[in-house]
């Protein structure tokens, strides 16, 4: 008996050995598929673009193409086809300034395919997906840092400030389209941004062209310090619909093993 268990022992050592290999390679292989969109309008290092990477267990990574950071996680499942279904979960967001930095999770709904098309891939959307709140946030204003609840809620109330105030931008500035950053987090035409500055801060004719309840925020100097710790977030909101009705829908796609 003790004999044959000796003669065993190398073959199931070989078997166990054969099925962790075949393990790892299956998780290599869903682990390591990262597609690459290019929106139109740029060339070269000017591009923009925006990266989605699938991890294990389903979790994938949407890199979006502003100058702060902006990921968008969730899970993936494969569909007739080959089409891939992205349902959104979160966004992680972080951006910095000369007096600090501040670190957001939003909470988010919505869904998009990726579809094997003629050789490449192309986004279309299911449910678009929407910011429908703060889950948590931090910042550093200074030397203080600011974690938790309180950090929280500061967060919480500058974005209703900065939402708001996007949506009033997007109805008067008139524009039907948006740049987004390259690869190294720069805008080739800032246009945007000092049209937003004029609105808000440079309006010869005050705050008398604004809604009512801007007003306050405007004449105290409130939003101008949300934009100054925050114009990343500022831009984020005033794009967020045109980047997933329009601008993600547009880009080059391809897909590749990431190395």
């Amino acid at each position: 008996m003790k004999n044959t268990v000796k003669k065993l022992l190398p073959l199931l050592v070989l078997f166990r050995t054969a099925l962790l290999l075949t393990s790892c390679a299956s998780s290599g292989e869903r682990e390591g598929t990262l597609w690459t969109g290019t929106l139109p309008g740029g060339e070269g290092k000017r591009a923009s673009s925006w990266e989605l990477s699938l991890d294990g267990g389903n979790r994938v990574r949407l890199t979006l193409p502003y100058g702060d950071r902006a990921v968008v996680t969730g899970e993936a499942f494969p569909g007739d086809g080959g089409v891939w279904t992205v349902y959104t979960d979160e966004l992680d967001w972080f951006g910095n300034w000369h007096r600090g930095w501040t670190e957001a999770r939003f909470s988010l709904t919505g869904s998009f395919d990726l579809v094997p098309r003629k050789g490449g891939w192309v986004l279309e959307i299911r449910e678009k997906p929407e910011i429908t709140g703060l889950a948590a946030a931090s910042l550093r204003l200074g030397e203080e840092r600011i974690y938790g609840d309180r950090g929280r809620d500061i967060v919480a109330r500058r974005w209703a400030r900065v939402e708001r105030a996007a949506q009033y931008a997007g109805t008067v500035l008139g524009r039907r389209e948006f740049p987004f950053a390259d690869r190294k987090g720069r805008y080739a035409d800032r246009g945007p941004f000092e049209e937003l500055e004029d609105l808000f801060f440079r309006n010869p004719e005050g705050c008398s062209a604004l809604p009512e309840d801007l007003v306050p925020v405007v004449e105290s100097g409130t939003l101008h310090g949300d934009y100054e710790a925050g114009e990343g977030l500022f831009y984020l909101a005033l794009t967020w619909d045109y980047l997933w009705d329009v601008a993600l829908s547009r880009s080059s796609i391809e897909t590749r093993s990431k190395q």
